[in-house]
């Protein structure tokens, strides 16, 4: 499901706060996601200044990226990532990246998403990229419509060899509502990974992967194979936290 396409990238920068991994009830205009927060996460954006914020990359090949009212959840913005209608042969992506500071071995990874609009073929949306130096380990959140299946996909790739992946299913979220989707990993020995949505835990299982590193967050819609009908998600308030 992975794939590399780099493109002209949008470079913003801005403040952040803390986590919030519980389910998020809709409100009228709730405060800043981030701000609302106590002690500070390791990564949280709510675009609540209309931008990037602390996304300091942007890939876009056949897709967009827009922070805009309309993908909000119950505040002022939002992200909507899309992509355009692919043929045979044909990959897009339409993300935003940002390399976080500190080494990690776990996480903490939430965000809150709506299929706005369910293509074809599977949607990688969100991911963390852990690089030890030796090897990528790549914990990535697929989505399939139903009565397909979900997935996390577990990549790891050495240096200068080939990449090996593995998946673990559960149930999809509905499309055209909001859902707070948590992921939680840790590496190591016993390396595991389980998946919430809106608070109930819909996957529970060990990882192949078993190493941490610098990481990398992806988030949007990261990747698309073709043949395939577009897609469009809203994502907001994401946070990652490496307990």
């Amino acid at each position: 499901m992975r794939c590399a396409i780099s493109c002209a990238g949008a470079l913003v920068l801005a403040a952040c706060g803390r986590v919030g991994f519980e389910e998020r009830e809709p409100d009228a205009r709730a405060p800043a996601f981030c701000a609302a927060l106590g002690t500070p996460a390791l990564f949280c954006e709510d675009f609540e200044d209309g931008s990037f914020g602390n996304f300091a990359g942007m890939n876009s090949d056949l897709g967009a990226v827009a922070i805009v009212p309309a993908a909000a959840h119950a505040s002022h913005f939002g992200l909507e990532a899309s992509t355009q209608m692919l043929a045979s042969g044909d990959n897009a992506t339409a993300e935003l990246q940002a390399t976080l500071a500190t080494p990690i071995t776990s996480a903490r990874f939430a965000f809150d998403l709506d299929i706005a609009t369910a293509g074809t073929s599977d949607l990688a949306i969100g991911s963390i990229d852990m690089d030890d130096g030796m090897q990528m380990h790549i914990v990535e959140y697929v989505y399939r419509l139903a009565p397909g299946t979900s997935y996390i996909e577990d990549v790891v790739k050495p240096n200068g060899g080939s990449s090996s992946f593995n998946s673990y299913p559960f149930e999809s979220a509905t499309p055209a509502t909001w859902h707070r989707v948590e992921i939680d990993f840790t590496t190591g020995t016993g390396a595991s990974c389980t998946v919430l949505t809106d608070g109930t835990q819909v996957l529970a299982t060990p990882l192949v992967g078993t190493t941490g590193g610098a990481p990398q967050l992806d988030l949007g819609a990261q990747f698309v194979q073709g043949p395939a009908a577009g897609w469009a998600v809203d994502l907001d308030n994401v946070v990652v936290d490496a307990p």
